[in-house]
């Protein structure tokens, strides 16, 4: 493998996205219907509702019941998320005439393994132009994004994570490709559209706007004029396409984000558990003493919580040193370039910023909202920025070695095979003891 976009590399990309894919096919068909994985039934019972009522249909607060299950306060109200996709496969199911629930589920189900070829090619094609000499940090970062088992596990059910996965993954190959071209008109259009994208279907996933207005603003920081027009075209074009869902939401509840809704919809009803904030921890007593790091920690790459449908405990260890060896290359690197912010230094430091950023977004959410919540998806957005980050400072610690480009090539197989294990040892054993629920 070359420089460029050899035959050779063409092959592996295309090998790697045909794996990824037949998996997550392979994992949506043996799945159990409605508890492929977290609120999968909560989704098919809104796409029915949404059918059935011919329209979004209004959230009228709890039951009751609906806290009985749970240790904490772990319910959202699906009425007030902007999951589109919901209403797109209500109009197909309605257009298909799907008069069966397991009907809507394979579509549902269908339409999130399509979405994932999608975005890793999106994902491949932004380590492309980040890594335009560096094929095989590129392909080490596709490979982690196509075996990653939680990403893969979340393209095999119904939810609305998938759809704000690929906004966001085409958001953030708009920024880097923006910034290649300085910006131009359909640079901005594009971008605006994918933001808009982002926000109808989930608010985590709109961590990649301050991101992208932050390194529009650096790139273009020594032409006040095209900044001022390039934010604005961003953000009229992500408004023509979202901003009608949030208008909606001010007008019905005057909410536009649903949070304060929810959680006074949640304080109305006595069985719900209060949250971390009103027991009075503080984000910090939380976080170390709920189990919280372990627990998002854990799902992040394979699982659920902290002990269902995980890997063994070494795997996890393994995991945090590849963390701790990537966080030194990229120390090691930003210590080499001193306090100068050159050429793409900027776009890697907007990168971190994002990640670290929807990390605390997910603590903060959880310590106010949802104390029980445990999920690494929720982080997913910018995933490939991580995964990009992640590539580059294992590639510096390994050229210590002086065979950095073995070492990674060499790992692109391993991850495979891990994966093929997760699913023989994992995936399948969890059908066969019809142990998909609870989530």
């Amino acid at each position: 493998m070359v420089a460029g976009f050899g035959s050779s590399e063409r092959g592996t990309v295309v090998a790697i996205i045909a794996f990824a894919t037949f998996s997550s096919l392979l994992w949506a068909l043996i799945r159990i219907p409605g508890a492929g994985g977290p609120d999968e039934s909560t989704h098919l019972i809104l796409i029915e509702r949404i059918r059935e009522s011919g329209g979004i249909p209004i959230f009228q607060g709890f039951d009751r019941s609906q806290f009985t299950w749970t240790p904490g306060r772990v319910i959202n109200a699906f009425e007030l998320t902007p999951n589109r996709t919901a209403l797109a496969l209500a109009g197909v199911g309605s257009v298909l005439q799907l008069s069966d629930p397991v009907a809507t589920l394979v579509l549902g189900r269908l339409f999130a393994v399509a979405l994932f070829p999608c975005t890793l090619l999106l994902g491949y094609l932004t380590l492309r132009v980040l890594l335009p000499d560096r094929s095989i940090e590129r392909l080490w970062g596709l490979a982690a994004l196509a075996t990653l088992p939680q990403l893969m596990l979340i393209h095999s059910y119904v939810t609305n994570d998938t759809p704000t996965i690929a906004g966001a993954t085409l958001a953030t190959y708009l920024v880097v490709r923006g910034w290649a071209r300085g910006f131009k008109l359909l640079d901005a259009i594009l971008l605006g559209m994918a933001l808009g994208l982002v926000g109808l279907h989930k608010a985590n996933g709109l961590i990649v706007a301050p991101m992208a207005v932050g390194l529009i603003a650096w790139r273009l920081r020594l032409e006040p004029s095209h900044l001022l027009r390039t934010l604005a075209t961003v953000a009229v074009a992500s408004f023509a396409i979202a901003g009608w869902w949030y208008v909606r939401m001010l007008v019905i509840y005057g909410d536009p984000f649903g949070t304060e809704t929810t959680r006074a919809a949640a304080e109305a009803v006595d069985t719900a558990v209060p949250t971390p904030r009103e027991l009075g921890l503080s984000p910090w007593d939380y976080a170390l003493n709920s189990g919280w790091i372990e627990g998002t920690f854990r799902s992040f790459w394979a699982g659920y919580g902290v002990r269902r449908m995980t890997v063994p405990d070494i795997t996890y260890v393994a995991f945090l040193l590849m963390l701790i060896l990537a966080a030194a290359g990229l120390f090691a690197a930003t210590w080499r370039a001193g306090r100068r912010v050159t050429g793409n230094g900027a776009l890697w430091i907007g990168f971190a910023l994002a990640v670290a950023g929807l990390w605390l977004l997910n603590l903060w959410t959880s310590w106010t909202l949802d104390g029980a919540a445990m999920h690494g998806r929720y982080t997913y957005p910018v995933i490939v920025p991580f995964v990009a980050l992640l590539a580059v400072g294992l590639s510096r610690v390994f050229s210590i070695t002086g065979s950095s480009r073995s070492l990674m090539a060499a790992m692109i197989p391993l991850m495979v095979v891990g994966n093929l294990a997760y699913t023989i040892f994992v995936v399948v054993p969890n059908v066969v003891a019809l142990r998909a629920w609870p989530y």
